[in-house]
């Protein structure tokens, strides 16, 4: 595309509405069609960067489909008319044909200049047109348009109101036009940066920020020119707008501009979010809301402490807690950030589509970003693409390990507000964090928040905890905020900078706390390079509207709560929906093939056919894939994939891709050649990063692999009430390991994976039976080792269990589990190196002890029963 208008992009205009030859009409102010010197130089130099996207482009397009168009600007400006004029002429937008107190003389080519001059030294003994005249020949015309809603400040101007009331015109003269009219806000955001409650040196003498004068904007133009971007508000149908009101005309004018001006801060509150207020003012303004007051009384008659000196413990843990947002220190770490990221991973792919999503999702109600959390990078990502794709970032919330100096300060001014690793049990903690969310929601900030509550150490989701995300739905259901959109979302990194310290923490060893000597010494991440990283976010889930298909009675009275079933709902479609936002890359599949592979080694060209058939049962599944795995399959002419067999296909299509991801596995993997056959194993050593890197698409597979596994438990016939109750045995066993489709009860999930596996040929059920083919044992037995290291992990704790006695602790059983998953290993008892999980083992812990809770038998009952549902499986 072309960086300069062209004649071709005026030529191939065909505004709709148009009535009557358009050259009829001639007005100073009408855009230009084919540029002079100066306009041309302001476009190739400054106008060509502006964001000015597809959405925005085709918004207008179709609103002006069949009607006049009147673009409507917030506030008068010459230079935001002359970078919509450039705008126009490159992408073919109807041009403006008249615009109030607008003269581009200056800016038409030296021929039309000199003739314009000549025209205006003429009218020089004639009476000049009013801005009425012209705009009411321009409707009768029915001429493209343009008005401001409101004057530009003067540098002298104090106070007083800019409001211009040539809409009030408009609106008296709009009858005239022929055609139908829509208007269509227009904005061009030069500078992102929010409003605020402090008042600079700078904002005392060139003006208010969000209304600027020419000085302030062209100041701003210059800075961030290169950052800048065009917003398109909900175009207004006048039609329809006149139909919906019975006012008098001065009533409806009123409306009117009020529906514009609201379109206005509506689009530019998701770029520059609420006005920013310092961490003193949120604190102090909490301090003095009666719900804190009254919670903070409560908290301290159950811990026998003085008001007093609760309230000032309070205060203390919200100082410490709280977020310091300023956009100055933002831009500076996004800057960093970003040539950070530019130096460890290739690539950055944005899902722009469901940026837009959020963009419009934020006209309703604040945003909460709930993405899974792979790595501590998750916290740097979103941060980074909000402000580089023109939204406000979000308020994070931070583990409190992350306070240390001096990425402790810069974490809070950018945005973090920390909060403890763990509240339960703790009243003041947890009475401060839910006041202080509820004031950043009832203020319109966003949030990001990891209801994982820490990194998956095993690549796969962690269940959800529930308290915060409680506290965000309780402040909806009380009226604190009016509404919240909650996205899902999720990083897919092709390699995680942490795959080290994971392995070793999966192994046993301790985790080293972040400190500023662990941070300098992680810089030898800047010699590596981590491949691509993909952003991906699934679509925005109200909680108003959540709460009301709950048949919630809104609002609860304060000190009420949802009831945490409801919540526990809704995490859990939450934490489904991140799974879906996961993209397959050529790492996942190559790690998935050679994981699962049930022998010593394999050959390259089985390793090819595998990759290709995996890729096409992810298609039907619905995956998201990376980008150049769809434009290779495009370029081969097998995207979408066919019906046929075509496993092989595909596998060669990407044959150099998995030799380059075998030799980025070289430190895992034995490759040698045996007659002409590249061969290649897994060492010992490598499974857990293999596994980790699996587990990123398990997800995918899980309920094959249940129904797989409690298949192959019998070799020939079993009844089908034994499937199902083994099936139902094994997810309940593994509830903790993996988020299972919402809303869908266990028996809708078992007849819909049967009828998969039946109607593929894999079982054949008659008369309560099951059966399985000899053909299909090879495709179950796969599907099976999805499962295994999970079977394998969690028989090892049983045992353990079972050994120590009814006073084991999570600590012992993992201490002991480690030795014993070891032994077990090295005679045979199991199969699998990566069985042998620290982290693995914890889950497992928890499962038996919750399980002994609820079915209210000693631990070691809990284990036995585990065990024999668990042998009961190959």
């Amino acid at each position: 595309m072309s960086s300069t208008p062209t004649k071709s992009a005026e030529d191939t205009q065909k505004p709709s509405g148009h009535m009557g030859n358009r050259d009829e009409f001639k007005h100073p102010s009408r855009m230009v069609k084919r540029p002079g010197p100066l306009l041309r130089w302001l476009g190739s130099a400054f106008f060509k960067d502006v964001r000015f996207d597809d959405t925005a482009v085709n918004t207008i397009r179709e609103a002006s489909d069949g009607h006049v168009p009147v673009f409507v600007l917030d506030t008068h400006s010459l230079l935001d008319y002359l970078f919509f004029n450039f705008a126009f002429l490159r992408f073919a937008l109807p041009l403006v044909k008249f615009a109030p107190d607008v003269d581009l003389g200056w800016f038409r080519p030296l021929k039309g200049f000199f003739s314009e001059f000549g025209r205006k030294i003429s009218r020089l003994w004639k009476r000049k047109e009013s801005r009425e005249e012209g705009l009411a020949r321009a409707l009768e015309l029915a001429q493209p348009s343009l008005l401001f809603l409101k004057r530009e400040r003067t540098l002298i101007q104090w106070g007083g109101d800019t409001k211009d009331p040539f809409l009030d015109t408009f609106v008296e003269l709009s009858s005239r036009c022929p055609a139908p009219i829509t208007l269509i806000p227009l904005q061009v955001i030069w500078d992102q940066k929010p409003e605020s409650y402090r008042r600079s040196m700078i904002d005392v003498l060139l003006g208010d920020p969000q209304s600027p004068g020419r000085l302030r904007k062209f100041l701003s133009f210059l800075r961030n020119f290169k950052r800048a971007q065009v917003r398109v508000g909900h175009p207004v149908q006048l039609a329809q707008f006149v139909s919906n009101d019975e006012g008098d005309p001065a009533t409806f004018s009123s409306r009117l501009r009020f529906a514009l001006a609201k379109e206005f801060l509506l689009e530019s509150k998701a770029i520059r979010g609420p006005v920013l207020k310092g961490a003193k003012r949120i604190i102090d303004e909490i301090s003095r809301t009666p719900p804190f007051i009254a919670d903070v009384a409560a908290a301290a008659a159950e811990l026998g402490m003085t008001p007093k000196a609760t309230e000032a413990k309070a205060l203390s843990k919200l100082r410490k807690m709280a977020a310091d947002f300023r956009f100055n220190w933002l831009e500076t770490f996004a800057t960093t950030i970003g040539l950070l990221f530019q130096r460890i991973f290739t690539g950055i792919a944005v899902d722009t589509q469901g940026l837009d999503a959020i963009r419009e999702a934020a006209r309703n109600g604040p945003i909460v970003l709930i993405p899974s959390h792979r790595s501590h990078m998750d916290y740097l990502v979103y941060s980074l693409v909000f402000y580089t794709h023109g939204l406000i970032p979000p308020h994070i919330a931070a583990g409190d390990n992350l306070t240390f100096w001096p990425m402790g300060t810069i974490f809070r001014r950018s945005g973090a507000f920390f909060i403890p690793r763990s509240i339960q049990g703790n009243i003041l903690d947890s009475v401060v964090l839910r006041h202080y969310v509820r004031k950043l929601l009832k203020d319109g900030y966003w949030i990001e928040m990891f209801v994982e509550g820490t990194r998956s150490r095993t690549g796969k989701a962690i269940t959800p905890r529930l308290g915060m995300l409680s506290m965000v739905i309780n402040a909806v259901a009380t009226g604190a905020a009016p509404d919240v959109n909650i996205v899902p979302a999720a990083v897919t990194y092709e390699k995680v900078v942490e795959e080290p310290a994971y392995n070793r923490e999966s192994l046993g060893q301790s985790k080293t706390k972040e400190n500023a000597l662990g941070l300098a010494r992680s810089a030898k991440v800047l010699a590596t390079r981590y491949g691509r990283m993909y952003v991906q976010f699934n679509e925005p889930l109200g909680v108003l509207d959540f709460l009301r298909q709950q048949n919630v009675q809104m609002p609860i009275a304060q000190g009420e709560s949802v009831p945490i079933e409801i919540v526990r709902r809704f995490a859990f479609n939450v934490m489904h929906r991140i799974d879906r936002c996961f993209v397959v890359t050529p790492y996942h599949l190559v790690a998935f093939a050679l994981i699962i592979h049930r022998r010593r080694g394999i050959e390259l060209s089985q390793l090819l056919d595998r990759f290709g058939a995996l890729i096409a049962e992810l298609a039907e599944k619905e995956a998201l894939f990376a980008d150049q795995i769809v434009e290779k399959l495009e370029n081969a002419g097998l995207w979408p994939i066919p019906e046929s067999d075509s496993a092989q296909a595909i596998g060669r299509v990407f044959q150099e891709d998995i030799e380059n991801v075998l030799g980025s596995l070289r430190n895992q993997i034995n490759v040698s050649e045996l007659d002409g056959n590249i061969v290649l194993s897994v060492k010992p050593t490598g499974r857990m990063a293999l596994d980790y890197y699996k587990n990123g698409i398990i997800h995918f597979f899980v309920g094959d692999a249940i129904l797989a596994t409690a298949l192959l438990a019998t070799p020939t016939h079993e009844s089908l009430e034994n499937i199902r109750q083994r099936c139902l045995n094994l997810s309940t066993i593994f509830k903790l390991e993996f988020i299972y489709a919402p809303g869908e009860s266990f028996e809708a999930l078992f007849e819909k994976f049967l009828d998969k596996f039946t109607k593929a040929g894999l079982i054949e059920v008659a008369d309560g039976q099951v059966s399985v083919p000899a053909s299909a044992t090879e495709f179950l037995a796969d599907r099976s080792a999805v499962l295994r290291p999970f079977m394998e992990s969690y028989l090892v704790v049983c045992k353990t269990i079972i050994d120590i006695g009814p006073s084991v602790t999570e600590k012992d059983c993992t201490k002991t589990a480690l030795r014993k998953g070891k032994t077990m290993f090295s005679v045979g008892d199991i199969e699998l190196a990566e069985s042998v999980s620290a982290v693995r083992f914890k889950f497992a812990f928890r499962y038996v002890q919750q399980r002994a809770a609820k079915e209210e038998v000693p631990i070691l009952e809990a284990a036995r029963l585990t065990l024999q549902e668990l042998e009961l499986s190959p």
